[in-house]
C-alpha cells in the first residue's frame, strides 16, 4: 500500500510540476517526504524513515505551518514509540505541543512516552491535561480518554 501511495503521489507531483501552477509543487514536498518516510518504515529501513520524517517535521516547523492533518513531528514521535525509544518520542511530542498545544493525540502520546520512559509524574500531568481538555461532560468512547481518566484517578489516590 505504501508503494502504491508513493507512486501515486509522485505521479501527482510530476503533473503539478508540468502544469501552469508548478509553483505550488513546493507545498507538496513535506507530504511527499512523509509518504516516503512511511514507505521506508514499512520496509524496516528505520534510519531512512526517521531521516525523512525528521526532515519533513523540521521544514514544517520552520515554515510555522500548522496545516491540516497529523503534523510530521507527531508522526516522528509515533515512529519512535514503535521503535521503543520513548525518551526521544517524548521530546518530539513535547515539540508538537509547543506548536499545537491542544492536540489530543500529541498529549496522549506524550503521556504514554513519559510513562514508558519511567517519568510517571510527567505522564500523570499529561493524562490530567487530556482529561481537562476534554472536560467532564465529554461522553467520548475513545479508549485513550478512558485510559487518561483512569490514570488521573489513580494518581490522585
Amino acid at each position: 500500500a505504501t508503494e502504491k501511495a508513493a507512486r501515486d503521489f509522485e505521479a501527482d507531483l510530476a503533473a503539478v510540476k508540468k502544469s501552469d501552477t508548478a509553483y505550488t509543487a513546493i507545498t507538496l514536498e513535506i507530504p511527499h517526504d512523509v509518504v516516503l518516510a512511511w514507505q521506508a518504515f514499512a520496509k524496516k529501513d528505520t534510519a531512512e524513515a526517521l531521516r525523512r520524517m525528521r526532515s519533513a517535521a523540521d521544514r514544517q516547523d520552520a515554515a510555522g505551518d500548522k496545516g491540516p492533518g497529523t503534523p510530521p513531528r507527531e508522526m516522528l514521535a509515533d515512529m519512535l514509540i514503535e521503535l521503543k525509544r520513548p525518551q526521544e518520542a517524548l521530546a518530539e511530542y513535547e515539540t508538537v505541543l509547543k506548536y499545537n498545544p491542544n492536540r489530543f493525540n500529541a498529549i496522549y502520546g506524550a503521556a504514554q512516552a513519559a510513562e514508558l520512559a519511567q517519568q510517571q509524574a510527567k505522564a500523570n500531568g499529561y493524562y490530567a491535561q487530556l482529561v481537562k481538555l476534554c472536560g467532564p461532560e465529554t461522553h467520548s468512547l475513545r479508549p485513550e480518554l478512558a485510559t487518561a481518566r483512569a490514570k488521573t484517578l489513580m494518581a490522585r489516590k
